[in-house]
C-alpha cells in the first residue's frame, strides 16, 4: 500500500476482474506508469492478481485484498463524513502560512468515482469488528545484519 493509487484500484477491482485498459479509463489523473507501479506493487504483496491468459487477461482482487477493501471502505467512510473538517483546516492552515507545500491530487470527485456512495452505504451501520491496535517493534542496532543498504544512507 505504498502508492496513492492502490485503493482505488482495489476498489475499481471490487467489481469484478478489469484489464489495464479500463483501470486507466477509470483513474484518468493516473500516468500509465503510475497505475503499472500500483499494479505491481499490489501483486506483489498478494492483494491482486494478474491473469495473462488470452479469454480475459486482467487484474483481479485476492482473498487478502477483499478482506484490505473492507477495511479502506472503512477509511473511504470516514473520510467521505470528515471531508469538510479536513479542507476548512488545510485552509486555515494555508491561511496562517502554516501549510505544507505538497499538494494533494486525490480530489474528492477522484474519491467519489471509485469509491460509489452505494457501496459506502452497504457498510454503514454494520459492526465493526474489534481490532488489535498496530504496535511496531522497536528494532534495535544489535538485530542488524550486514551493512546499511545506500537507501538509509544518512551521509
Amino acid at each position: 500500500m505504498q502508492n496513492k493509487w492502490a485503493p482505488l484500484v482495489m476498489r475499481l477491482l471490487s467489481e469484478g476482474a478489469q484489464p489495464f485498459s479500463e483501470l486507466r479509463r477509470a483513474l484518468p489523473r493516473t500516468s500509465p506508469k503510475e497505475l503499472t507501479r500500483a499494479l505491481r506493487s499490489l501483486v506483489r504483496d498478494g492483494f491482486i492478481t494478474h491473469d495473462a491468459g488470452a479469454d480475459s487477461p486482467g487484474y483481479s482482487l485476492t482473498p487478502l485484498g477483499q478482506s484490505l477493501l473492507t477495511v479502506l471502505l472503512d477509511v473511504y467512510a470516514w473520510t467521505a463524513e470528515h471531508w469538510d473538517e479536513v479542507v476548512d483546516a488545510r485552509e486555515r492552515a494555508d491561511r496562517a502560512g502554516t501549510g505544507s507545500p505538497v499538494t494533494n491530487v486525490l480530489t474528492r470527485d477522484t474519491w467519489m468515482v471509485a469509491f460509489k456512495a452505494s457501496s459506502v452505504h452497504t457498510r454503514k451501520g454494520s459492526p465493526s469488528p474489534v481490532r488489535k491496535p498496530f504496535v511496531r517493534s522497536p528494532v534495535s542496532s544489535t538485530t542488524r545484519t550486514g551493512p546499511r543498504s545506500p537507501r538509509c544512507s544518512t551521509t
